[in-house]
């Protein structure tokens, strides 16, 4: 056996290519048990050259592409890629001689991503007698470095998973937390360990850590809201803000959350936004979060209250932010977005005057502008406002015109477009087909076509329309 595993080793450490491929093709997987061959191996995970043709995988038949006569690139296979299989197979012994070994390759260099997807793998792979102790060994560089774990999580046990926990909380890596939480096969153990770290007082976050931690509690707290709600109760001691995410499952953390926003209390750094990234997956909060207390404390706009189909629901607040846009020009955006969902909702009535009065400001969104367009009750000016929008950019009309439309188009605008484009300079322009025509710069007259009628008219819209070069 001595001589067989000194006849790999030399085979795989060969500066002669061909060499080098028989001997990693031809390996037992049960020769990975040896230190040397399995060292020798994990080397060449780093190997970025193409091994020699002989060894390359035969492309695959393709009747359709030989037919039309289509040439499939192939990416060609890579040392790294070669050894990276021969390892995914198991072999290595869950030894403390292996994690020896496979640390050791570890530090010799840089960790390439074939290496750390093949060490990920052996960590998941192997029967380690202490599987935990593999994880710290194995996945605390991998983890410093920012790399993924993905090639391992899913075949950690509890102990390896714990493992990985305690890696991610010290030093903290959200990149870690993130991987370990969103894993649909390590999600739970993951979760529920560390609910009992918080709770037991084994873990106490700081403030900041403690902000990345609870969006994945609130959100995971579906699977066991007893667990994620205990571990949020404990944060809330420390931190107040924190029954904000509490809410999401406790009515009393909800009702907590609205008196600390109508009090005016600060939160940490990024918490707004942090809270409305979990917040938009969540519309089945609807009826039990303070959502209205949370837009005013943060001076937000109605993105959730648009994602979560609330429109209906809020008519005080949009028509206080479309009240402070008409009266002080303030939160322009987020004014013209609150008329336009009270709009197209239907609930914008009492305030047809007022968004009337606001034309002459409204930008040439196309969502806005169709909300507003189709408006029923109808608003005032609002076809007039759309034209002028038109003339000014006469590069809009192909996006504006079908509100323009549903709103009613003014007497005169047509030649009034036409007259735009006439005074516009020629310039050369080339289609898809790479043809080149003569068309009137930043115009779109052919959209037009079937709404002039006019014969004199017609013959001045055909008259700067598009023309082959």
């Amino acid at each position: 056996m001595a001589s067989q595993v000194d006849t790999f080793v030399s085979g795989l450490t060969s500066s002669d290519a061909v060499e080098r491929g028989n001997a990693l093709k031809h390996l037992p997987i049960e020769m990975l048990a040896d230190q040397g061959v399995l060292a020798a191996v994990l080397r060449l995970t780093r190997d970025g050259d193409a091994v020699p043709a002989q060894f390359q995988p035969k492309p695959e038949v393709d009747p359709f592409a030989d037919f039309f006569g289509i040439q499939k690139e192939v990416e060609p296979l890579l040392w790294s890629g070669m050894a990276m299989e021969k390892l995914s197979n198991g072999g290595p012994e869950g030894t403390e001689e292996t994690l020896d070994t496979i640390r050791g390759v570890m530090d010799e260099g840089p960790l390439t991503d074939d290496l750390c997807t093949a060490v990920c793998r052996l960590v998941g792979d192997v029967a380690w007698r202490d599987e935990a102790e593999a994880v710290r060994r194995l996945l605390s560089p991998q983890i410093e470095a920012g790399r993924s774990l993905f090639q391992a999580l899913p075949r950690l046990g509890l102990p390896g998973l714990d493992a990985v926990l305690g890696l991610a909380l010290e030093p903290f890596s959200t990149r870690t937390l993130n991987e370990l939480f969103n894993h649909p096969r390590a999600s739970d153990g993951a979760a529920r360990a560390l609910c009992r770290r918080i709770v037991k007082g084994e873990l106490e976050p700081t403030e900041s850590e403690a902000l990345e931690l609870l969006p994945l509690l609130a959100v995971w707290g579906k699977n066991d809201a007893n667990a994620a709600g205990g571990a949020m109760a404990v944060l809330e001691q420390s931190y107040p803000w924190a029954s904000a995410f509490a809410g999401f499952a406790n009515p009393k953390a909800a009702e907590r959350f609205g008196a600390w926003c109508e009090r005016g209390e600060q939160g940490p750094d990024g918490f707004s936004a942090m809270l409305v990234r979990a917040l938009r997956d969540r519309p089945d909060l609807a009826t039990l979060w303070p959502l209205e207390s949370f837009l005013r404390w943060g001076d937000l706009d109605g993105t959730i209250i648009e994602e979560w189909r609330l429109v209906p629901g809020h008519p005080e607040l949009l028509t206080e932010w479309v009240q402070l846009l008409a009266t002080d020009n303030v939160r322009p955006a987020r004014g013209w977005d609150a008329a336009g969902l009270m709009a197209e909702a239907g609930i914008h009535g009492e305030l047809v005057d007022t968004i009337a009065g606001m034309l002459p400001g409204m930008p040439a969104d196309p969502i806005l502008v169709e909300r507003l367009a189709k408006a029923k009750p109808p608003i005032p000016g609002v076809g007039e406002r759309i034209a002028e929008l038109i003339l000014d950019t006469p590069s809009l009309l192909p996006a504006l015109l079908p509100s323009l439309k549903a709103a009613g188009v003014p007497a005169g605008f047509a030649e009034s477009y036409i007259a735009v484009c006439e005074a516009a300079p020629e310039e050369t322009i080339t289609d898809a087909a790479d043809r080149a025509w003569i068309a009137r710069a930043g115009c779109v007259p052919e959209s037009l076509e079937g709404m002039v009628a006019d014969e004199a008219l017609s013959a001045r819209l055909q008259a700067v329309l598009p023309r082959r070069a």
